[in-house]
């Protein structure tokens, strides 16, 4: 709602969360008025350093879950879901290295 909330008052909003689901990522873009510029960055580290900072969600095994839930899911991501109004940035770190490189 907040998200929404600064589109409709015409300010640009960072949605900072995971959308590993394309269901959750679309759902986001549908609040976003037609004329504004829409953008995927994904953002990604190896699994060691998750796990190392992982604290009580590596204990529950989430932090495994949900890095092989964004590899399953990534190219979905980088395709934009489809959508030709989605720019997508690569800011995933894959050995030490920026995806990009």
């Amino acid at each position: 709602m907040r998200s929404a909330k600064t589109l409709g008052d015409g300010r640009s909003v960072i949605v900072d969360a995971m959308h590993i689901e394309a269901d959750d990522r679309l759902r986001q873009l549908a609040i976003a008025p037609a004329d504004v510029q829409k953008r995927y960055a994904l953002i990604d580290r190896p699994l060691a350093d998750k796990q190392r900072d992982g604290g009580w969600r590596g204990q529950k095994g989430l932090v495994d879950k949900y890095h092989r839930l964004f590899a399953d899911q990534a190219d979905a991501a980088l395709a934009a879901d489809g959508r030709d109004d989605v720019e997508v940035i690569d800011l995933r770190i894959r050995e030490g290295k920026q995806a990009a490189e």
